[in-house]
């Protein structure tokens, strides 16, 4: 975990339809390049990455804790594809990306 991260996973929350909805529109604009429109379809550029783009509902994703998704979202990967977005979106706001990503693999959403 990177320094100082442990206080911005301990002020935030996944939860909420609040935060599905809010991250839909963040996620529209930001992940939407990469990981398509529904999260779950990359488009041609997505398609393109290696490693390549996963589906933001499939095991693999969903496995990951809230910290882990939102430290992603945050910071980036390194070598990879996934750039940070801290420096665009608030921490309120990857906060809302996080519960987006965790309705994606909700049973009623598949």
């Amino acid at each position: 975990m990177a320094p100082g991260a442990q206080n911005s996973f301990l002020q935030g929350s996944a939860s909420g339809p609040c935060g599905s909805s809010t991250g839909l529109t963040a996620c529209s604009g930001s992940c939407a390049f990469c990981h398509g429109t529904d999260g779950r379809t990359p488009p041609t550029l997505g398609r393109s990455f290696y490693p390549r783009v996963p589906d933001l509902s499939s095991a693999q994703v969903q496995a990951y804790s809230d910290a882990e998704l939102f430290w992603i979202i945050k910071n980036g990967i390194h070598l990879s594809g996934m750039p940070g977005f801290g420096n665009i979106h608030s921490d309120e706001e990857i906060w809302d990306l996080v519960s987006y990503v965790r309705s994606l693999g909700a049973p009623s959403q598949r």
